[in-house]
């Protein structure tokens, strides 16, 4: 998978945030966000935060119709379920 970096000047950080072909953001880096993971119906399936963050790392479950079911916080120093 490719994807584009657009600077977002009102944030202070040049190449902030990153995007795939489709629009969708993959990257913001002020927010400690390393990827993105998409669901091919377009749904957040993952945020994977860096290592240095203090936030946990999320993974979302939908159920057939698309409807979010779950929500995992998941230490990512660890990879343990909080």
């Amino acid at each position: 998978m490719s994807f584009y970096v657009v600077s977002i000047r009102k944030t202070g950080i040049d190449n902030n945030y990153s995007y795939d072909e489709e629009g969708r953001l993959i990257m913001d880096l002020q927010e400690g966000i390393d990827f993105i993971v998409w669901s091919v119906s377009g749904k957040v399936k993952e945020i994977i935060r860096s290592t240095q963050s203090n936030a946990k790392n999320i993974k979302f479950d939908y159920d057939a119709m698309g409807h979010r079911i779950a929500k995992h916080v998941v230490n990512n120093q660890t990879g343990e379920y909080v």
